[in-house]
């Protein structure tokens, strides 16, 4: 998630990047320029303010709720309290804060354009961190569309859709976040690579294609780099035919760049050509060589993981091993490529082998994120049915999937 810069308040046991910061005030300067005209509780909102500056959200929120009270039709006082609130990890109570704080602005225009924006975005991130990911979405959704050059908002709404598994979501909402942004003099985003909330989306073709929408020409660029990041923005925007064309023309200039490689993979299998995508995610990983290998470990995992499931369809079981050996490697973390390993050995016929690769996989199922697929029931994959009627295999499944 991202967070208005302002006073660091730790956010234990939230996830992704919701263990960072979290905004209380905006920019003290804004707040102050914000701050309500001469009435019904100023006092007790400027002690409130410098409660929350020194950490005392406690006191600071008992000020806030006093000035709500003293003055019930202004929406700033509530937009404070629910500042405060979610300091304190009160995220049901600043939901509702921030949302009283909005209704209020409606019906009498008090926060300004930015506290409005930052309210807004308090009620997506209290509503986020109850797991209110549909709510949060329609948040996000409304914001957007009466602030549109809110590359925040945008932003926020990108994690919202990864942390509730909307994969086309989250990269589409990513890229217009990263272009409102560098529409910016200066830029207000994370490196979304290091956002936890998107760790589901490392390895996908148009999450690392959207990674680059905005990036211009690089100092040590090679032949065909220019060419990969213009096929990545056509990538990120859906268009397919475009992606691989560039791609291939990419590795005319540059036959041995893994990164063209990789992306002309992702575009064939985003247009469901499986047996070329598999192809060029192979040469990919075969020229990611040391001593400069380019591609990423969540990247090497993904074109090893759809190798091996072509190799798999192939019924080439020794290649298809190989290959999700190589993801494991890559990414030692995910379920997903031991339970490619514990198919691939059962087909070879390598019980012992299997079974310990299954052992590993539902080991890490709690590593699968809300984009990943859940691993299937061993018990009811054919890939295991020579074993269907051995007891000992069965109790040993049993003991994994319950």
């Amino acid at each position: 998630m991202r967070y208005p810069e302002i006073v660091e308040v730790s956010l234990q046991g939230l996830p992704g990047r919701m263990l960072a910061v979290f905004f209380l005030l905006g920019t003290i300067s804004a707040a102050a320029q914000t701050a309500p005209q001469p009435g019904k509780g100023q006092d007790l909102l400027k002690q409130g303010m410098d409660l929350l500056k020194k950490g005392s959200a406690d006191s600071a929120e008992a000020l806030f709720r006093q000035a709500a009270l003293q003055d019930q039709e202004n929406a700033i006082p509530w937009y404070y309290l629910g500042s405060a609130q979610m300091s304190r990890q009160d995220s049901r109570s600043a939901s509702e804060s921030f949302e009283k704080a909005l209704r209020l602005d409606d019906a009498k225009p008090a926060l300004g354009h930015k506290l409005r924006r930052e309210a807004v975005d308090g009620l997506g991130l209290s509503l986020a961190y109850q797991k209110e990911y549909a709510k949060a979405k329609e948040v996000y959704e409304a914001g957007i569309a009466k602030d549109p050059e809110a590359p925040g908002l945008r932003y926020n709404l990108a994690c919202v859709c990864a942390l509730s598994g909307d994969r086309a979501g989250a990269t589409a909402s990513l890229r217009d976040a990263l272009i409102a942004d560098a529409r910016l003099d200066a830029p207000t985003l994370p490196d979304p690579s290091a956002d936890g909330d998107f760790k589901g989306l490392l390895g996908d073709p148009v999450y690392q294609a959207t990674l680059l929408v905005t990036l211009g020409p690089q100092p040590n660029d090679r032949p065909g780099d220019a060419l990969v990041r213009e096929g990545a923005k056509l990538l990120a925007y859906g268009d397919l035919p475009g992606a691989a064309a560039k791609a291939r023309s990419a590795l005319e200039a540059e036959p041995k760049s893994a990164r063209a490689w990789f992306l002309l993979g992702g575009a064939l299998e985003q247009s469901k050509d499986a047996p070329g995508a598999a192809e060029a995610f192979r040469k990919a990983i075969e020229l990611n060589a040391p001593p400069n290998p380019v591609l990423s470990k969540p990247v090497i995992a993904h074109a090893a993981l759809f190798s091996g499931s072509s190799y798999l369809e192939a019924k080439e079981y020794g290649e298809a091993l190989k290959s999700y050996q190589t993801a494991t490697e890559a990414d030692a973390f995910k379920p997903v490529g031991y339970y490619g390993e514990a198919r691939a050995y059962a087909d070879l016929g390598q019980r012992d082998a299997a079974l310990a690769a299954l052992k590993k996989a539902f080991a890490l199922r709690e590593n699968l994120t809300a984009l990943d697929p859940p691993l299937p029931d061993p018990s009811k994959d054919t890939a295991f049915a020579a074993w269907a009627q051995d007891k000992e295999w069965q109790a040993a499944l049993s003991s994994l999937v319950r």
